[in-house]
């Protein structure tokens, strides 16, 4: 599938249609580096050298797109329950790993959880990870069914505001690193510090347990003197 956005294309999934090819000398490794570079070149032909695919980094822990094509991406299609924010955590930081630029995950999952009402993920799970999401490297609000924050209410709508107002103060650092990384092809925007950290400039993402050990929420922590935030986030949680 292809998407037009300004001078930003989405690529995705074309690249599964491979089973259909029922040639054992075409594997998926071969159909999905030749279906992303493609698209990003003949793009650029059409387009203007300003043209860029967006596509997957890592999902299902394979390399969905080559490194050299792709500097900005979503790591796949979660639910919108808390198991949603953990596994695209873990596959942001496996794309940290492996040197992608910039990618990010869908707010609020990309699947819909039945038990979650009409909006298909709850309120609180919409906050934390839009959260998350403006404090990646890259912030996208897509998936099933409408979630916008005006869906919600008035407070999800000005919590929404004001971390996408947040987000606006990255632009610069965010364009100017970036391109760095993509030119020199020496890192990433988003660099793991263990298993469950990820290293922002302007943040960490903690996966925490509460007191009583059985909910598991993330907590966006900002790595300035913000202290009195950080202790609201989390005695909130707790």
């Amino acid at each position: 599938m292809l998407k037009l956005e300004n001078e930003l294309f989405m690529a995705d999934y074309s690249d599964l249609y491979i089973i259909e090819v029922l040639d054992p000398e075409v594997t998926w490794l071969k159909s999905r580096t030749a279906y992303y570079n493609d698209s990003f070149q003949i793009l650029r032909q059409l387009v203007g050298e300003e043209a860029l695919i967006m596509s997957r980094p890592v999902d299902y822990d394979l390399d969905f797109s080559p490194h050299d094509i792709v500097f900005i991406g979503w790591v796949g299609d979660q639910r919108g329950t808390y198991d949603g924010p953990r596994k695209a955590l873990r596959y942001m930081l496996e794309s940290g790993r492996r040197h992608y630029v910039g990618f990010g995950s869908d707010i609020g999952g990309y699947d819909t959880d039945p038990n979650a009402g009409p909006l298909g993920r709850t309120k609180e799970l919409f906050l934390r990870w839009t959260a998350v999401g403006a404090l990646s490297s890259f912030m996208e609000n897509s998936g099933d069914g409408e979630h916008f924050p005006w869906k919600f209410d008035k407070e999800t709508t000005d919590i929404y505001r004001s971390w996408v107002n947040l987000r606006y103060t990255l632009v610069p650092y965010l364009y100017s690193e970036g391109t760095k990384v993509a030119i020199y092809r020496n890192g990433t925007l988003m660099q793991p510090c263990g298993d469950t950290e990820v290293l922002f400039s302007y943040a960490y993402f903690l996966p925490m347990l509460s007191k009583s050990g059985k909910n598991w929420r993330l907590i966006a922590i900002y790595r300035n003197d913000n202290r009195a935030l950080n202790r609201r986030l989390i005695a909130d949680f707790l």
